[in-house]
């Protein structure tokens, strides 16, 4: 991936090499979202699986989604749910959600 991110000569480099080198490759295989070109990753914290959608080229901002480890088998009815909320924001748009702007001015 990080030869991919390097082609396209993203701003996001660092951020997208991050989330792939945590990336829980074992459970979810790293998808890519065609519309509003992006990765979703799967992140295994200590109490939580977090579900990040992050853009490659645009000002759009990076999209978390948190579950509590605890809950067996909630995981594939979450990844379904956002999985359905990431097409509703493409094709309706992103106003009702909470975002996570970068700032790269000190970089």
């Amino acid at each position: 991936m990080e030869g991919l991110f390097r082609i396209t000569g993203t701003k996001y480099f660092r951020c997208l090499r991050y989330l792939s080198e945590k990336h829980d490759n074992a459970t979810m295989k790293l998808r890519m979202v065609l519309c509003s070109f992006s990765f979703f990753f799967l992140v295994r914290g200590k109490s939580c699986t977090h579900f990040v959608w992050e853009t490659l080229n645009t000002q759009k901002a990076t999209y978390v989604w948190i579950v509590e480890k605890q809950q067996k088998g909630k995981l594939k009815l979450c990844l379904k749910k956002v999985e359905t909320m990431i097409r509703v924001m493409n094709e309706h748009g992103k106003q009702s959600f909470v975002r996570i702007w970068h700032d790269y001015s000190h970089s």
